[in-house]
């Protein structure tokens, strides 16, 4: 039977998919870059709030307050999970999404680094100009989760959390100047988001509208493999499904609701970049295929970003997560790449 079904997968698909026509391919890049700067910028709007509830938290300590810097910080972590998995233009300068969220932090760097900052009460950390200076693992999402939610995270609230509010302060403030640089980069009208929408020769990144469509079509494949394999994969191999301490932003209890935005945000760019309308006479079905994946992915996840949900429906729900993200990496790889007559992008995680 196995090669019956092989000859009539063949017979199914054309065996060379062509480039998509330009003319339907420029609105198509157009499309992504705005929702990628929309993204970007829901970022920026988000880190100000925080930056702001921050800095009133220092202030005025008080248990509002930190319940206010809490809420603020879990927006920025939303707005910034549903742009995360973009990994392509600025936010590689500079260590910038390290300078964000430095993670997977396998050996515990940051952590060790914002205990001895604390232990000593090192005042150069509460700086956001000397900050920028010191280790990127230090001055960013991760590190202002510890201060809010780690050990003694509720002296917040009185006169005896001073320097450790100092130190959220100017870490408030890092992350919300580095959202603020990618928001200015994508908005720019002589930046990268006209490079990448209308690529040309002369550019020194995007020269093609090939170029372009890899750099989209390597969000969807390395992103759906970040998402499988850096923040599912923890809750699928757990011992216990309540506590995978593994997993990212477990402190503050934002683990599955990061997760759910991760998604959200390929889910969204894949919409409302239109990318369906690219060669869809002979690839209409697959572009309905990952737009249904895309939908029950994100909506597992919003199911088991409940806190609600109990320990034994959110490990079914992680497996389930982790069975379709890698068969979407499977179908945007192998078949996605294919119809847009491209070949699968490099993948950031093990090279394949």
């Amino acid at each position: 039977m196995r090669p019956i079904l092989a000859a009539a997968l063949c017979l199914a698909l054309p065996a060379h998919a062509a480039t998509p026509d330009p003319d339907e391919t420029a609105p198509v890049l157009q499309a992504a870059a705005d929702a990628i700067a929309g993204g970007y910028a829901a970022f920026s709007d988000a880190a100000d709030a925080f930056e702001d509830k921050s800095v009133a938290l220092c202030d005025s300590p008080s248990e509002t307050a930190l319940s206010d810097a809490r809420d603020a910080f879990a927006e920025a972590v939303d707005a910034w999970s549903r742009i995360e998995l973009v990994k392509f233009g600025p936010v590689l300068s500079d260590n910038a999404a390290d300078r964000i969220f430095f993670y997977p932090d396998r050996r515990g760097i940051g952590l060790r680094q914002v205990q001895a900052a604390l232990a000593s009460e090192d005042v150069t950390v509460t700086d956001e100009g000397s900050l920028a200076g010191k280790s990127v693992a230090l001055q960013g999402l991760g590190t202002a989760e510890y201060l809010l939610h780690g050990t003694d995270a509720e002296t917040l609230a009185t006169a005896a959390g001073a320097f450790r509010c100092d130190f959220t302060r100017a870490v408030a403030g890092a992350v919300a100047t580095q959202a603020q640089t990618l928001e200015t980069a994508w908005t720019d009208p002589d930046g990268i988001a006209g490079r990448f929408a209308d690529p040309a020769p002369e550019h020194r990144d995007f020269r093609s509208q090939d170029e372009s469509l890899r750099a989209l079509l390597g969000v969807f494949t390395n992103g759906v493999e970040l998402l499988r394999d850096q923040r599912i994969k923890p809750f699928v191999e757990a011992e216990d499904p309540a506590e995978p301490r593994l997993a990212a932003w477990w402190r503050s209890g934002l683990t599955a609701r990061a997760i759910a935005e991760n998604a959200e945000g390929l889910r969204t760019l894949f919409e409302e970049s239109g990318m369906n309308r690219l060669n869809a006479e002979t690839y209409g079905i697959l572009w309905d295929e990952i737009a249904f994946e895309l939908g029950n992915l994100t909506s597992i996840l919003a199911r088991a970003r409940d806190p609600e949900t109990d320990p034994e429906t959110l490990q079914g729900d992680a497996a389930a997560a982790y069975v379709i993200s890698r068969s979407l990496r499977n179908t945007f790889a192998g078949r996605m790449a294919p119809a847009l007559g491209q070949t699968a992008a490099f993948s950031v995680l093990d090279g394949d």
